[in-house]
């Protein structure tokens, strides 16, 4: 009996007590590493959440660098637009500027220099400022055209 409790009972009793006492720890052990495997999804997730807000945040500068160079464009487009007009009404002035209608419906070349006639001088000296002011302009909306083109 004495060999019976011995050999079987007392290590037993080691075997369970030792699994007794070392159980709080185990289970906390576990626990801990439940832990820190939710704090790292949690983190991952975290991270998953900041790389597709920034994906977003890219993704809508770079719609709005889009819209602005669109935008940039058709201001230039518009710019050239205004620009062929002008030099399309200044090629017009140039051209009446030597040109009178007669009053029996001829054209004739007319040097204002020349012409005795002061109305005739008067709208060369108005159509020779209108000219140059629309030159003013073409070359003031080429310049623009010119920087809105070096931002693109």
């Amino acid at each position: 009996m004495m060999g019976i409790i011995v050999y079987i009972i007392l290590p037993m009793c080691l075997v369970f007590g030792t699994f007794f006492a070392f159980l709080p720890y185990m289970l906390a052990y576990g626990e801990k590493r439940k832990l820190k495997k939710q704090q790292q999804r949690e983190f991952e997730l975290e991270q998953q959440r900041i790389a597709e807000l920034e994906r977003q945040k890219a993704e809508q500068r770079k719609r709005v660098e889009q819209a602005e160079i669109k935008r940039r464009r058709i201001e230039c487009d518009k710019l050239t637009d205004e620009i062929n007009s002008l030099r399309r009404e200044l090629e017009l002035v140039r051209h009446l500027q030597n040109v009178q209608t007669g009053y029996n419906g001829t054209t004739q070349q007319i040097d204002p220099l020349k012409s005795n006639d002061t109305k005739i001088i008067e709208a060369a000296i108005e159509s020779e400022k209108a000219a140059r002011s629309l030159d003013k302009r073409i070359k003031q909306l080429e310049e623009q055209r010119t920087r809105l083109l070096e931002r693109l």
